[in-house]
């Protein structure tokens, strides 16, 4: 999460035994000032040194910022149009193992996106 807001890690060093030693004794840097205190809160939460204060999901989903996000996305939220349709016993067939079923999916989903691409192409 820091990284994707910050764009840089939040510790480094030269090694991967002084990135540990960083990350046990220095706090990342504050986010750039175009985020908000509260999601730099957050964030730093989320980093937290010791794991009995580092914020849960519980707790992240109670924040005020988080909760108001939330609401606001479901209620403008618009139903998603199915790309591919789901997959019943009877089409898994003799398939053994969930990473089998997870390949049929995937393959299903390659071929949507396929046909959508050939359909926009052909306009």
């Amino acid at each position: 999460t820091y990284e994707l807001a910050a764009l840089r890690l939040p510790f480094v060093a030269p090694s991967l035994p002084a990135v540990a030693l960083v990350i046990c004794g220095a706090n990342p840097d504050p986010l750039p000032d175009m985020y908000s205190q509260e999601l730099g809160h957050i964030i730093l939460a989320l980093l937290e040194k010791d794991p009995s204060q580092r914020l849960g999901m519980a707790e992240i989903l109670r924040q005020p910022m988080v909760k108001h996000r939330r609401q606001s996305a479901s209620e403008h939220q618009k139903p998603q149009q199915r790309v591919h349709r789901r997959f019943s016993a009877d089409d898994v067939g003799s398939a053994a193992t969930a990473a089998e079923v997870a390949a049929q999916r995937r393959a299903s989903v390659a071929g949507c996106q396929r046909r959508e691409l050939l359909e926009q192409q052909q306009k």
